[in-house]
């Protein structure tokens, strides 16, 4: 792993830990495990609050891509912006991505798209 100041050129890998932090892999296991408790809880709408690095790895989640892509997709659809809302949309066959950038004093809202349940 190169470094240039202390900082990691390899930081989109799926392992990569900044100092005293936890990697993309760690975040994912969490996840699922949250994910899997909110399942079993009988409530219409749930808000989530938190930095961009958990809100890819749900995106990630949610997409179904296997660990050996996380790198490929943080490069390529993994990009969120500051203050960025997403909202997921769970439907019993599929779920629908929007975001929502606040631009000036209006949001820019696009639907990114369905994606299948597994």
């Amino acid at each position: 792993m190169s470094k240039k100041n202390g900082i990691s050129f390899d930081e989109d890998s799926i392992d990569w830990k900044p100092p005293h932090g936890e990697s993309a892999r760690d975040m994912i296991f969490r996840l699922k495990e949250f994910i899997n408790q909110i399942k079993n809880k009988n409530v219409d709408k749930i808000l989530i609050v938190t930095h961009g690095e958990l809100i890819q790895c749900l995106r990630f989640i949610i997409r179904n891509l296997p660990n050996e892509k996380y790198s490929e997709w943080i490069n390529m659809r993994g990009d969120v912006k500051n203050c960025q809302i997403f909202q997921f949309k769970f439907g019993d066959n599929h779920t629908q991505e929007s975001s929502h950038i606040l631009v000036g004093d209006h949001y820019i809202t696009n639907t990114i798209k369905n994606f299948p349940k597994k």
